[in-house]
């Protein structure tokens, strides 16, 4: 479906062979694009089992809020976001992320080698033991991935998605044998306070090394013993502290709110 100026001018039938499955669809007539019109390209999805997600979305801080999130129930007469829809849920972070539908705009209206695909991957999924950990695809650009489970070994391995559709095989399996990681909690030795924060997040205990993840895994803050963090000039969001002592790690989800 291709909106201009919130009015529909394109609806054409498309045949999915899977749910969240990557394809290609091609018009059957070219459509000229007017430079001073804003133009939404959409999926419209009917038909598929409740249990399903029917469509697939990249969790990352990298979204555009009203642009990449979008949404609709009642084609496209009222818009709605990803961030909306989470933003009175447990876990308000997980609608921060990105629609995988793109458009192909071209100077000609021919349409050659537009299925040609890229080895370009978009986002991955991490397994362990052959079960995959991650609630949402994880963002290309996203270098880490924090588990947060008190888990002692486990063997893991990556599968990419790619930009234009299909899956990379399992990696070779990693092997991690280790202390685990432990929650922040009465059995730590260290307190992290106040949660949620808007100003300085406090650390007390003897330890050796804190680190501030954002949702992506991008460290924004790291601490070598001092008892106080200044979070001021971070966005409002969900964070992982990673905390190092002689003997064990710990992490917290610290809530950063304004």
């Amino acid at each position: 479906m291709v909106w201009e100026n919130d009015q529909l001018v394109r609806e054409q039938k498309i045949n999915v062979p899977a749910l969240n499955e990557r394809f290609i669809a091609v018009l059957d007539e070219p459509l000229m694009i007017d430079a001073g019109k804003t133009l939404k390209v959409g999926i419209k999805i009917a038909n598929y089992p409740a249990e399903e997600l029917p469509l697939i979305y990249s969790n990352s801080m990298k979204y555009i809020d009203g642009v990449s999130n979008l949404y609709s129930e009642d084609n496209g007469e009222t818009w709605s976001t990803l961030v909306k829809a989470f933003e009175n849920s447990e876990s308000p972070e997980d609608g921060f992320g990105s629609w995988q539908i793109s458009a192909n705009v071209t100077d000609t209206p021919e349409t050659d080698n537009i299925n040609e695909f890229s080895d370009e991957y978009f986002a991955y999924t991490i397994y362990r033991d052959g079960e995959i950990i991650n609630t949402q695809m994880i963002y290309a650009m996203q270098g880490r991935y924090i588990e947060t489970e008190n888990l002692k070994d486990g063997g893991y391995q990556v599968r990419a998605t790619y930009f234009l559709g299909g899956v990379s095989p399992l990696s070779e399996t990693v092997q991690h044998e280790g202390s685990g990681v432990n929650t922040v909690n009465n059995d730590c030795p260290v307190a992290v306070y106040p949660n949620p924060v808007a100003d300085v997040l406090c650390i007390e205990g003897e330890y050796e090394s804190a680190i501030l993840y954002d949702i992506n895994g991008v460290e924004v803050a790291r601490l070598n013993g001092e008892k106080q963090l200044n979070v001021t000039s971070l966005p409002a969001g969900i964070y992982m502290l990673s905390v190092r002592t002689a003997e064990e790690s710990y992490t917290a989800k610290i809530s950063v709110t304004k």
